[in-house]
C-alpha cells in the first residue's frame, strides 16, 4: 500500500496523517509501515500508535453512501401504505412498538410517525 521507497521517517502524528493521505491509507497503516521498515523503535511506535488511534477516533465519520436507510428499505419492501399503517398504529397505541418492529423489520426506536 505504501511503497518502501516512499516511506519517510517521522515521529510527528500530523506528518503521519499527511503522508497517509498521500497513499489513501489510515494513519495507523502508515505508522505500521514506519515500524516495519525499522524507521522507528518499539517504544516510539507504541507511543505514536496511541496518539494516532486517539486522533483517528476524533475524526468525523462519513455516512456510508449508496446504501438506503433501514426505514427506506422497509418502506420499499413492504409498501408505503402498509408501513404508514403500522407506524400510525404503533404511535397511537393500537399495537405495541415491539409488534410494529417485528412487522417492519426495524428497531422500535426507528418507528415514529
Amino acid at each position: 500500500m505504501v511503497p518502501k521507497d516512499e516511506v519517510v521517517k517521522t515521529d510527528s502524528v500530523d506528518e503521519i496523517f499527511k503522508r497517509a493521505r498521500l497513499f489513501n491509507v489510515s494513519g495507523e497503516v502508515y505508522l505500521r509501515r514506519l515500524f516495519d521498515e525499522k524507521l522507528i523503535g518499539n517504544s516510539k511506535f507504541f507511543k505514536l500508535l496511541e496518539e494516532v488511534r486517539e486522533k483517528s477516533n476524533n475524526f468525523p465519520r462519513r455516512k456510508l453512501e449508496g446504501h438506503p436507510s433501514m426505514i427506506i428499505q422497509s418502506k420499499s419492501t413492504r409498501g408505503n401504505k402498509f408501513f404508514n399503517l403500522v407506524t400510525s398504529a404503533a404511535t397511537t397505541n393500537k399495537i405495541s412498538f415491539s409488534t410494529a418492529s417485528d412487522l417492519l423489520g426495524l428497531k422500535a426506536a426507528n418507528i415514529h410517525a
